[in-house]
């Protein structure tokens, strides 16, 4: 018998907790029974008293589906063989109990000289066999083969039928630290990409992931948890279409509540990352196809036997808000002014790093737009690690009541407001970083031998002044 199977129930099952003298009684919570080939089916019984009998029953509809086993030290294993006592996680006084051939179980009070109440539990790597110890050619299966509620749930002749064949699911709860909202889904594999769909309902393949994702560019999925189920969804925002497996591929659906293959168990893995085991098919999670071979771009995303490699690790990204970034990177510093005429604007800024997102920058003194001058966007001149110019391409007179504002224009194309402020706001106004000082220009007055060199380079003036010390 011990070679028909593959070996007994693993640690990894998440169940059960192996030890020297077999598995001991459950210590993780309760766990559902559904049959193999339709997990939204369980095992239930409308009462846990004793007689009541065990019957198929549709997931969201039953009312006492949770059971838990116990590891039997009785009087009839003296061979401490791995033998358990299955019960109902409502009542522990009472056990699953076959009693004869093709009569439904029921639960009876636990007897410790009642083999009927003592099970052998295989893991077949298609889902359970529950083996009668005191009848060992049969095991726990569907009257008649039949899969719908009300079904009899009886002891037959192991004869290798889906219906014979059970999967555990133990109470879901909300990941850690994972909170329901929308998010980019990148693989720790290679965190540069995503999962993405193309075109409406179809498969879900992996993209470049980008920085600031359109809400329209299918790569943003709503988490949301589902407390009745006690399971995720994953639906493509702005779509009624929610992720699925279908042939073992990753695709996308109209949703169907009742469609238990559009439901997610999401575990936390590491520190940010998580693992998307399918609540239907426990034990396959999403993975990347080919991963470890092929290209990433265009890869399908699948579900596969779960290993908890990079491939089969997720990270949920909260798409960035671009203008709420640039916004908030930039603190005015100074202008650029020199005789009453603005040149520019300085800036401090938080990070360097986030000045990759802006294209140009869109100046208004007074009203007046100046937005290509010389015909050429106006572009940010980085003038330390935490200073950055931006200058309006000309000279314009101002005075200290003149309102000025200045835009910052993303990859997208949005226009981000960064300085609305009058030229007198907090008294801040300086003279232009590098040009001669007041002093100097005193010294130079009288003299005849100064020389000025004008260089147009790149549509802007540079103005050199050497006097016969050489000071510029």
């Amino acid at each position: 018998m011990g070679n028909v199977y593959k070996e007994k129930i693993e640690l990894e099952l998440g169940i059960f907790q192996n030890t020297k003298f077999g598995i001991d009684e459950i210590e993780v919570g309760d766990f559902e029974l559904g049959i193999f080939s339709d997990t939204k089916f369980v095992i239930d019984v409308q009462n846990t008293d004793q007689g009541a009998t065990l019957r198929l029953q549709e997931r969201l509809k039953a009312g006492n589906p949770q059971w838990r086993v116990k590891l039997y030290k009785g009087v009839w294993n003296p061979e401490k063989l791995d033998v358990y006592v299955i019960y109902n996680a409502k009542n522990e006084k009472n056990a699953i109990t076959f009693d004869d051939y093709d009569l439904t179980l029921t639960l009876e009070p636990i007897n410790d000289y009642d083999l009927g109440q003592l099970w052998e539990i295989y893991d077949t790597d298609e889902g359970w066999k529950f083996r009668s110890f005191e009848v060992p050619s049969l095991v726990i299966s569907t009257r008649n083969q039949e899969i719908k509620a009300g079904t009899e749930i009886i002891a037959f002749n192991d004869n290798g039928l889906q219906t014979q064949l059970w999967t555990p699911q133990n109470d879901r709860y909300p990941a850690e630290g994972l909170q329901e909202g929308k998010y980019a889904i990148r693989t720790k594999m290679n965190e540069q990409f995503c999962m993405y769909n193309e075109n409406g309902p179809g498969p879900i393949k992996m993209d470049y992931a980008l920085d600031f994702p359109d809400p329209y560019s299918h790569v943003i999925f709503d988490v949301a948890w589902w407390d009745d189920v006690k399971a995720y969804t994953l639906r493509l925002d702005h779509t009624t279409l929610v992720l699925s497996i279908e042939n073992g591929g990753i695709v996308t659906q109209p949703f169907d509540k009742g469609n238990f293959l559009q439901y997610w168990s999401i575990q936390k893995a590491e520190d940010n990352t998580y693992i998307i085991e399918s609540v239907n098919q426990p034990l396959l999670c999403m993975d990347v196809e080919g991963a470890w071979t092929a290209p990433l771009p265009g890869g399908n995303v699948i579900v596969w036997n779960k290993n908890e490699n990079t491939n089969q690790q997720w990270i949920f990204e909260k798409p960035i808000n671009s203008e709420n970034v640039i916004k908030s990177n930039y603190h005015f510093d100074q202008w650029e002014e020199h005789s009453g005429a603005i040149g520019g604007v300085y800036f401090k800024i938080d990070k360097a790093d986030f000045l990759k997102y802006v294209e140009r920058y869109k100046i208004e003194i007074d009203g007046f737009p100046i937005e290509y001058p010389w015909g050429k966007p106006i572009k940010h001149e980085v003038v330390s690690d935490q200073v950055i110019k931006v200058s309006t391409g000309g000279a314009y007179g101002v005075d200290k009541q003149t309102p000025i504002k200045v835009w910052a224009i993303d990859k997208e194309g949005k226009y981000i407001l960064i300085l609305d402020r009058l030229v007198n706001s907090n008294a801040t106004v300086s003279q232009t970083r590098g040009l001669p000082t007041s002093s100097f220009q005193a010294n130079i007055g009288n003299k005849n031998n100064v020389k000025m060199q004008f260089n147009f380079y790149n549509s802007t003036c540079n103005i050199f002044v050497n006097d016969d010390n050489h000071d510029e």
